[in-house]
């Protein structure tokens, strides 16, 4: 747990929560991560929350963007692969 402190928030300190369970994927209902955790930003608490699934890697809610970019040095063996295939 973090713990904010400040004259916005609460003089004698705020514990952020960061809590994780186990859910059904609403797409394959396969085994799904689902988490809720506080931020503090700008004085103001936020609550936030995100759905991954182990099966299918769905994913919804509040995603960094570093979640969707692309991994090129896979991309650039995947496409090595398939020029080999086709010679």
């Amino acid at each position: 747990m973090t713990t904010v402190f400040g004259g916005c928030i609460e003089p004698e300190g705020y514990e952020l929560t960061d809590d994780v369970s186990i859910t059904e994927c609403g797409s394959c209902g396969g085994l799904a991560h689902q988490r809720f955790w506080e931020t503090c930003e700008a004085g103001s608490i936020n609550l936030n929350q995100t759905i991954i699934c182990t099966v299918c890697g769905e994913a919804e809610g509040d995603l960094d963007d570093s979640y969707f970019e692309v991994d090129e040095a896979a991309r650039a063996r995947e496409l090595e692969q398939l020029l080999a295939n086709f010679g």
